[in-house]
């Protein structure tokens, strides 16, 4: 019974670690969109800015090439620079 009580703690905590990201995920993506002023096309804006940052964050530490790792960033970097201009 020990056992069950401890894995019914442990589902919540993930639970309660899952929520607070996807809060800081929504916070983050609001945040990005005042930044790019708020009009119209600044939540798509704001959510293209998010996937390409995590994204390319993520995967520059995947790959086992460190060369490769700066130049997903370096594209990354060029790729946002010219998305709100």
């Amino acid at each position: 019974m020990v056992d069950g009580a401890a894995e019914a703690s442990a589902e919540d905590e993930r639970c309660s670690a899952a929520s607070s990201e996807a809060a800081v995920g929504k916070r983050y993506i609001e945040t990005l969109e005042g930044m790019l002023g708020g009009g119209e096309d600044s939540r798509q804006e704001a959510l293209i800015a998010a996937s390409t940052l995590l994204g390319s964050l993520a995967l520059s530490r995947a790959v086992d090439d460190e060369d490769l790792s700066r130049e997903i960033l370096a594209s990354a970097r060029v790729a946002l620079r010219h998305q709100h201009t």
